[in-house]
Parts: structure tokens; sequence; C-alpha cells
């Protein structure tokens, strides 16, 4: 309860008028604090965009509360009040073109691997720079081209992304159209039914199974499913199994077979488990013949984690049936793969997983 004379002195400074509330402002201090802080992450620019959107995208994982979290203790760290996460949020929209997620037009190798080094050589970025001339030829092709074709109907253009495969249905000669309809018995309507051989099955399944897996290591009592890198999809991977099956001078299924045979054979999902593998799990992965003291050590590990959990569930129970009881659990580790890099070629390669 504030005395009498407080209130009254707060009456007063709002204009003794009802309902109206008391002005917020922020130095010009902080703002650039929080603009410095902002601009600390690293953007993934759009790359055959940059004539249509500066727009930057960071990191999938952040989120601007994750971000404002983050601020708050790298101001901690100097010293410094942070502000709080209205003034975060607000500079963030209102003088930021950021988005949490990866543009749908992607860096290609080379813009890749410039971003990625720290020194590259004269030649490698004198190559870098004739290639983002080459892009923007093409692009002031590309627009005297469409300027054409309105000004003159029988000028056509067709624009297509090289980078992105699709299938597109080829053309039956009517022969063989003709003989479809006697198969299906020339009875309209009818669907004909479709059948995909064993081996281009199998060639799918063997597709799949390219990808390196990251097993959930503490639910092994709960599940078996298998986790693939967050950045990829089940599009994604037909797109990459279509490329795969050309380089082979195979012809690749459709993306309908490609998708019934990964969900209904395969025990994966597109994200991080919660809960990850230890270094020495990993280890043992990735050995093929590791040593006797090697297995030994791994075998007592288990012993431990079984016996954590089954003092886990006790103490779990323990806190159900006793109020007075309290039980916290928490993990000490979460593990990011990297490089985070949408490159095809990476998908293939297992990742380092990074601790923070």
């Amino acid at each position: 309860m504030q005395p009498l004379a407080q209130l009254t002195k707060s009456h007063i400074r709002n204009g003794g008028e009802k309902g109206k509330k008391a002005t917020r402002s922020t130095s010009e201090a902080a703002k650039e604090l929080i603009r410095k802080h902002i601009n600390n992450f690293p953007r993934i620019p759009s790359h055959f965009c940059r004539a249509k959107t500066e727009r930057g995208y960071l990191d999938p994982t952040l989120s601007i509360p994750k971000m404002h979290t983050l601020y708050q203790n790298w101001c901690r760290d100097q010293n410094i009040e942070p502000q709080k996460f209205w003034v975060y949020q607000k500079i963030f929209t209102s003088e930021f073109n950021l988005e949490f997620h990866h543009p749908k037009k992607d860096l290609c190798d080379l813009c890749e691997k410039i971003a990625v080094l720290q020194n590259p050589d004269s030649a490698l970025l004198e190559q870098h720079s004739a290639h983002l001339r080459r892009k923007e030829g093409s692009r002031q092709h590309k627009e005297e081209d469409k300027k054409s074709a309105e000004e003159d109907p029988s000028h056509v253009v067709i624009i297509f992304d090289l980078e992105k495969v699709l299938v597109t249905p080829s053309l039956e000669p009517l022969a063989q159209l003709t003989k479809s309809h006697i198969r299906n018995g020339g009875e309209k309507g009818k669907k004909a039914t479709r059948s995909t051989s064993e081996a281009a099955k199998e060639l799918i399944r063997k597709h799949i199974n390219n990808f390196p897996r990251i097993p959930s290591h503490f639910c092994r009592a709960k599940t078996e499913r298998g986790y693939l890198d967050p950045t990829l999809s089940i599009p994604k991977m037909h797109t990459l199994y279509q490329n795969w099956c050309r380089d082979q001078n195979i012809e690749p299924q459709k993306f309908w077979v490609y998708q019934k045979i990964f969900t209904s054979e395969f025990n994966l999902e597109f994200h991080h488990p919660k809960k990850d593998l230890c270094d020495l799990c990993e280890k043992i992965a990735v050995l093929q013949n590791p040593d006797s003291a090697l297995l030994e050590q791994h075998s007592a590990h288990l012993r431990r984690k079984e016996e954590s959990r089954q003092h886990k569930e006790e103490d779990k129970k323990s806190a159900e049936e006793d109020p007075s009881h309290v039980v916290i659990t928490f993990d000490l580790e979460k593990v990011l793969v990297t490089p985070s890099l949408e490159v095809s070629r990476l998908y293939y390669f297992r990742k380092l997983s990074t601790y923070c």
C-alpha cells in the first residue's frame, strides 16, 4: 500500500486523467547496445533473390525470446542493466529485416564455401566475383526477356531453376496411350494399377539408409526411432534421390513411391531427439573394432544409466506419495550438429556434435 502523498504525486504526474498510462522511454545508448547484440548473430543471405529482397535469415533454432535471454546474459557479463523484452522485440521487428528460417533459395556450393572460409585465397575470391557477375548478367537477361515477352505475344519465356530438380511428365506416344487404354479395358474413369519393382524399392531403401541417423540415447527403453538432419524433409530427400539416380543413369521413381516407403518402412523423424548421444556411446558407434577395455567401460556406463533410470523412477514415485519430497531432473548438455550447411553433398556425411 502506497502512502496517500505518493498516490497524489503519481496522480498529478499523470495529469489527473483516469486511465492515462505513464510514457516509457529507453535511452539511445541502450537501444544501440540492443542493435549491436542483434548484429552479432551471423546472417544467411538469400542467394538468388538479392534483387528482390535484402532479408537476412538467422539460425532456425533461434527466436526473439531466446535472443533476448542471450542478450541478458551478454549484458550481465559486461555489468550492464539489460532492457525489457518488449524493448528488444520492438527494435528487432521494426529496425531489422530478419527471419528465423532458411530462405527457400539457398546458397550455392561456391557461396557457401566463401561464407565458411575465414581467409579464402585470391583465386577463389576471383572465381566468386566472376560467379556473382554471371548471376547479375543472367538476371538482367531474364528481365529483358520478360519485358520482350510482355510486348510481343509471339515471344515465349520459360524460367526454371537448374539447381532444383523437378520431375516433368514425359509425353507418351499415341500408340503407348492406346495400349494403356486397352490394358485398362477401355473403361472410362477406371484407374490403372501402379506397381513398382522390388529392385526399384530396394534402391530407395538404400538411398534412405545413406543418411546418417542420430539415435536417441537415454530413451532406448521407450523407442528405437532414428533422427535425421532437421534441415531435411521427404521432398528434399526425394530431390536428392533423383540426382543420385541420374548420376548412376537410373530412372528415379515418383515422389509418392519414395514417401510411401519412407513412412511405412522406416521409423525416422526430421528433428533431433531431446536426449542425445553421449561421447562414450558415440565413440562405440563409430569404432569398427573397439578394444575390450572400451567395451567393458561402455557396459559399465549402460549399467549406471539403467540404475539411474531406476532411481529416478523410484524418486518420482516417492515424490508423488510424499508432498515434502521434491525431485528435479535436468540435462546439462545440449548437442547441436555442425556444420549446419544446406549443401546437398553434406547430407550424406556424418557431422560433428557440438556441446553448448
